[in-house]
């Protein structure tokens, strides 16, 4: 034991390139969820040489994701107004910087690399527990990421011994059984599109489907969002693709269909939330007109008469203060051209105009807005710094501007509290800033944050 532990103690670690090192550096003094996806782009840009290299860096950036303020991909239902805080959580979920989706992006990354520790990978997720939204909470906890890796682990990671005892597809069977929602439930179903399964499993597979939709409780929130057909997450397109897929192999639709029209009954009959009661319609004639025949159709007195529930409450940006509404006021105005219509770049160069957005850079600098947090007042002077920063045409105003929006930005606090939602912000400056791009990259180069070092080395 002795001679084994004094062995490992000398094996070599990969050594990490010295061009690499100080991006490597630089990422590990950031957030984790920044850490975390920057291993994760590098590898999958051929950045970080030899495998062992790549697996203990993934190693590290899957440890990192474990330490993601936020655990759980967030998404805003339809209704949620524009200028919140929900909206913007969910443009930042967008980037995948949540907990359970950088793990799942680790464990696609590392698929390449080393399929035996992707699978271990995976066993270590720890999935949240979503509980029901209620109609009051704009937002949706979405892990369908996690459910739809379960197609890639079955396909791809088993070896032939374990094929032959079909380990694969009793190891999809168990991920089935454990899904809870719609978001799961589509999330896995889109995940084994592509998975190689024979007849007979295919046919287990839309047995427990048939069985999940019947047993699924009410959840109208949840319910309604999955209807979206252009998400990922949406239920009612996987399933469709299921129908289609049973009957290429010549396989019944029948009990699907009759999951399928429990699950829509039972939804809803169920309370509905005020903001989107109307969810589902086009749902139900999809169903009559394609199962015509074969079941009874849904008709109205089935789901007739629902009770309704509240709907979102979210606080709109910008009515907080009346400093606030005075800004928005400025900028409107610093939109507008004399003459009716949008502002023109001659309008932009008048003395008058000038002074007006002089005045503006003033007061926001000067502005702190009464929000309930710290995140919140960031996403209010973010707004209008970009809308100035579209707005701006002398060299001196757009200097000016660059060098708030690094003031703003350089804010560790936000960055560890809202990672995505920083990053995000952080994207949407600079693409405002235009043609001053470059200049506004080496001011966040020299800034001293280590977030926006990074974001720079990534981005070139």
């Amino acid at each position: 034991m002795v001679l084994v532990a004094a062995q490992t103690a000398h094996q070599k670690k990969p050594e990490i390139p010295a061009t690499l090192r100080p991006l490597i550096d630089t990422a590990r003094a950031a957030p984790p969820e920044f850490f975390a996806d920057a291993i994760i782009r590098l590898r999958d840009e051929g950045k970080i040489p030899g495998r062992d290299l790549q697996r203990e860096l993934l190693e590290d950036a899957f440890q990192a994701a474990g330490h993601a303020k936020l655990p759980v991909l967030l998404v805003a239902t339809p209704a949620t107004p524009p200028d919140s805080r929900p909206i913007y959580r969910a443009l930042g979920g967008g980037l995948k910087l949540d907990g359970l989706s950088l793990e799942t992006r680790v464990v696609r990354a590392t698929m390449n690399v080393d399929r035996t520790t992707a699978r271990e990978l995976f066993t270590r997720i720890v999935r949240p527990t979503i509980d029901a939204p209620s109609c009051e909470n704009p937002l949706l906890e979405d892990d369908s990421a996690y459910f739809e890796m379960a197609g890639t682990i079955a396909q791809s990671t088993f070896n032939e011994e374990e094929r032959k005892k079909d380990v694969p597809a009793q190891f999809l069977e168990n991920m089935l059984l454990s899904v809870r929602t719609p978001f799961e439930l589509a999330g896995f179903l889109h995940g084994i599109e592509t998975t190689g399964l024979s007849n007979d499993q295919w046919q287990l597979i839309a047995a427990t489907v048939a069985s999940k939709l019947e047993s699924m409780k009410p959840d109208y929130r949840s319910f309604a969002a999955s209807i979206d057909s252009a998400s990922t997450a949406a239920l009612r397109g996987s399933i469709e693709k299921l129908g289609t897929r049973l009957e290429s192999l010549g396989i019944t639709t029948e009990p699907l269909a009759r999951g399928l029209r429990a699950y829509l009954v039972a939804q809803l009959s169920a309370p509905r939330c005020a903001d989107s009661a109307d969810a589902g319609k086009d749902w139900i004639d999809w169903f009559n007109s394609n199962f015509r025949g074969q079941l009874p159709p849904i008709d109205e007195q089935e789901i007739a008469q629902p009770s309704k529930n509240g709907s979102a409450k979210v606080e709109i940006y910008f009515k907080s203060d009346e400093t606030a509404h005075q800004l928005t006021q400025q900028i409107l105005r610093l939109q507008a051209s004399p003459s009716g219509g949008a502002i023109s770049e001659a309008d932009r160069t008048t003395e008058e105009w000038r002074t007006q957005f002089s005045d503006f850079i003033r007061d926001w600098a000067a502005w702190t807005p009464q929000t309930s947090s710290e995140v919140d007042a960031f996403h209010e002077k973010a707004t209008l710094l970009r809308g100035a920063l579209q707005l701006a045409l002398a060299p001196d105003d757009r200097s000016k501007l660059i060098a708030r929006a690094v003031e703003l930005l350089r804010n560790a606090a936000v960055e560890r509290e809202a990672a995505a939602e920083w990053l995000w912000e952080t994207k949407e400056i600079v693409v405002a800033a235009g043609s001053d791009r470059a200049k506004l990259l080496a001011a966040f180069r020299e800034s001293g944050d280590p977030a926006l070092a990074l974001f720079v080395m990534l981005a070139g």
